[in-house]
């Protein structure tokens, strides 16, 4: 006589299968998702106005599409044949704009002139939470994929 009892589903995603580094990326992924929504610049001189990562424009887009590419590999990256690889140029390309865009950041707040010359502001009066959250991220995701412990 034939089994007719139901086969259980196999999960997609097995949390609890996933390594130590698989669960960081995911971490960090999901923190600069997040991030992205919230203000990245403040300024606090005449009007409050803030802005966030989708405000910059291009950059803001692909930054975005690079940590929702980290999750989907995170989640379903054994599903991937070239994972690592993947995952390799998603980190890289998140590192590179960041370091363009802080570089960028850096030049508009040190050579404008928005503060009066009474009130010297520095740039940490002008970041906001998401620009912390996402760098923090982007280091944890760096030193994860890079440093971190080597998966075959």
């Amino acid at each position: 006589m034939e089994n007719t009892q139901p086969t259980p589903n196999k999960p997609i995603v097995d949390f609890n299968a996933m390594d130590g580094k698989t669960k960081v990326m995911l971490g960090a992924s999901v923190l600069g998702i997040i991030s992205c929504f919230l203000p990245l610049v403040k300024i606090n001189f005449f009007l409050k106005l803030s802005a966030s990562l989708f405000d910059g424009g291009g950059f803001g887009y692909v930054i975005f599409i690079c940590f929702l590419g980290v999750l989907a590999m995170s989640l379903f990256g054994s599903a991937f044949s070239n994972s690592k690889q993947l995952m390799n140029i998603f980190v890289i390309t998140l590192g590179a704009l960041w370091g363009f865009l802080n570089t960028i950041l850096l030049l508009i707040t040190w050579t404008s002139g928005v503060s009066p010359e009474p009130v010297k502001q520095s740039i940490f009066d002008f970041i906001g939470i998401g620009f912390y959250l996402a760098s923090i991220s982007i280091i944890v995701m760096v030193f994860a994929q890079f440093a971190g412990p080597k998966n075959n």
